[in-house]
């Protein structure tokens, strides 16, 4: 199986993309299945595709049967080249979501880290500089999610819930991608990212509801009338203070 780990930007992408390529790592031990993993992230590079064309879809179905299965992070929509592999039952993806009013200040964290150094440089996060000038980059972000909750065969997973509930979250993920994981080896799994969370340059500060006491009046109204949409679909507050 490939599974296509695609989210919100600065929804734990990267956190939830590693934590399934454990997980698939795991279960395919556990069934005597070849995991092509390493594989993958040698031939190319790593493990993040801006997009994925036919060249690279071709390559990405010969290392799966050559090699076994493997995750792939991405931040499209369902793309045809993902359409392809979830109908025929050789992918199945998971969405990231995050509320937006927290995606805008985590990319203003990340925006001052790579523009003083200090942090896994971005040029995309760069631009995000205060509230105001991230609220229509976030908003543009919104489309992609639309396109996934259209299109179906998607697990979402909203960034809030695991922050609160990792087990429960992640148990929920495991039955989703029907992977087989003891349940001792999960505990471990949790216990070490619990551990490490701290040491990824893709990390800030991990915290959920940061827009309740960081943003003022004015920015919360703002990022509210705009996000209005996305807030109720995904039940979110999307009341003022």
């Amino acid at each position: 199986m490939i599974i296509i780990s695609s989210s919100l930007p600065k929804s734990g992408s990267t956190l939830i993309c590693s934590l399934e390529a454990d997980l698939l790592r795991l279960s395919d031990l556990k069934n005597g299945l070849d995991n092509g993993q390493h594989k993958l992230q040698k031939r190319f590079g790593g493990r993040f595709f801006e997009k994925i064309g036919l060249i690279t879809l071709i390559r990405l179905l010969y290392l799966h049967r050559k090699h076994g299965s493997f995750v792939i992070k991405i931040h499209t929509g369902p793309t045809w080249a993902l359409r392809f592999l979830i109908n025929n039952n050789i992918a199945k993806a998971t969405y990231s979501i995050r509320d937006p009013r927290d995606i805008i200040l985590s990319a203003i964290d990340h925006g001052n880290k790579s523009r003083n150094g200090t942090g896994n440089p971005s040029p995309f996060f760069a631009k995000f500089t205060d509230v105001e000038n991230s609220v229509l980059k976030v908003k543009r972000m919104l489309k992609k999610y639309y396109k996934w909750s259209k299109y179906g065969n998607v697990h979402i997973i909203k960034y809030e819930d695991l922050m609160q509930d990792k087990y429960r979250e992640i148990k929920q993920i495991i039955r989703y991608l029907k992977l087989t994981v003891d349940e001792d080896k999960l505990i471990r799994l949790i216990d070490r990212y619990e551990k490490n969370k701290f040491s990824s340059l893709n990390f800030n500060k991990g915290t959920i509801y940061r827009y309740k006491n960081e943003m003022n009046e004015s920015e919360l109204e703002r990022c509210t009338i705009a996000f209005q949409k996305f807030l109720i679909e995904c039940e979110y507050e999307n009341g003022f203070r």
